[in-house]
């Protein structure tokens, strides 16, 4: 039940917040033009070439790598191509868990995160085969690395 009636004030300034950086050569900016999604024009740089034996494609994630490769992960395996977006060739192609993303870890060493199977392979992508596995006791959807610290992603937790 409504008792009163009252009077809504409000009052905008500019914000006096400051943000600190974790390390000296990270940046903090504030995006000021922000362009419509009308404003945004796409253009198609490469057509990708994909050979008839991994066709199609389900893509779950891409990752470009520092050399400007990058890698495709689909719905069991991962696959390298060229920064000019030629099929280079398979990476791994055994994940019989659903697979839902894929990170950059450090030199040659991928991440993929395997919902259902409570564990994270790290792929070595010079020799094509898993050299690792960190298990967890839940599931989770995703992964990624900042500053050298894996970040794992789930509806239960995050570690």
């Amino acid at each position: 039940m409504l008792s009163r009636f009252g009077n809504i004030s409000i009052s905008i300034s500019p914000s006096t917040h400051q943000v600190k950086t974790r390390r000296k050569d990270q940046a903090q900016q504030l995006a000021t033009n922000i362009p419509d999604l009308e404003q945004i024009k796409p253009f198609r740089m490469y057509a990708m070439t994909i050979p008839d034996r991994i066709f199609p494609l389900f893509i779950r994630a891409c990752v470009v790598l520092p050399d400007d490769t990058f890698i495709i992960l689909d719905n069991s395996q991962l696959l390298l191509f060229s920064k000019n977006v030629c099929f280079l060739r398979k990476i791994y192609n055994a994940f019989r868990d659903f697979p839902l993303d894929v990170c950059y870890l450090r030199t040659n060493i991928v991440t993929v995160a395997l919902w259902s199977a409570k564990k994270i392979p790290l792929v070595d992508v010079e020799k094509n085969r898993i050299i690792k596995i960190v298990r967890l006791s839940y599931k989770y959807n995703g992964v990624g690395v900042d500053d050298n610290m894996m970040v794992v992603s789930s509806d239960e937790k995050s570690t």
